[in-house]
């Protein structure tokens, strides 16, 4: 797994992330050929240069060492280009980057009812094609996304539960808790728009504008 670090989050692990396309079963498979065809040319080349790699080397290894590279490249960087985007072989929207949350508790009569307020949070998307993190820090509280789920149709919809934490300087009412979110990205003004539901500690719910910075 990856890790990433963000502000006062120290080090973290990715975790996958599930999307409404068939791609994840496709491109692993191109991948593959594009690997095969690589190693058979390679050795094509070294025989031709009067060359050998020992036995250790030889095109079984190779070619499942060029389909890790080729992975990596792929889920990394590759995925994000703009043509594969425009030409529909990868269909996820990119979201890396920094953006600022603004969140509003409902009123209600939650158990932290009149506790919580209005916040803003410094927020950070980590994404690879296969993988994610979203953690963002607040003035009382942190928070790491845990599960997630981002739609690829007409309409892009962001979904993941999280895990809250208080900080130091946070009330003694404010315990670790669960929540889960749902954001619909609006494009003409790039920004996400969507309700939040914490656990059972807490049971307070709200709405968060998500924009870039």
């Amino acid at each position: 797994m990856q890790q990433a670090t963000f502000g006062k989050t120290g080090s973290m692990t990715f975790h996958s992330y599930s999307i409404d396309s068939t791609e994840r079963r496709s491109i692993p498979f191109f991948i593959a050929v594009a690997a095969i065809l690589s190693a058979v040319a390679l050795s094509h080349v070294l025989k031709k240069c009067q060359m050998e790699l020992p036995g250790a080397f030889g095109t079984p290894v190779s070619t499942m060492a060029l389909y890790g590279l080729y992975y990596w490249l792929f889920d990394r960087f590759l995925w994000k280009l703009k043509p594969l985007q425009f030409l529909g072989i990868t269909k996820a929207r990119n979201l890396s980057g920094s953006w600022i949350a603004t969140v509003t508790p409902a009123h209600g009569d939650a158990v932290s009812s009149g506790l919580a307020t209005a916040a803003t949070l410094d927020v950070q998307i980590h994404q690879n094609w296969s993988s994610l993190l979203i953690v963002g820090v607040g003035q009382l509280s942190r928070f790491r996304s845990i599960t997630a789920t981002l739609s690829t149709g007409e309409e892009c919809v962001l979904s993941y539960e999280y895990i809250n934490e208080p900080l130091a300087s946070a009330p003694s009412t404010m315990h670790i808790h669960r929540g889960t979110t749902r954001l619909h990205f609006e494009p003409t003004r790039n920004e996400f728009v969507g309700d939040y539901y914490s656990g059972r500690d807490r049971q307070t719910s709200g709405t968060i504008r998500l924009q870039s910075k």
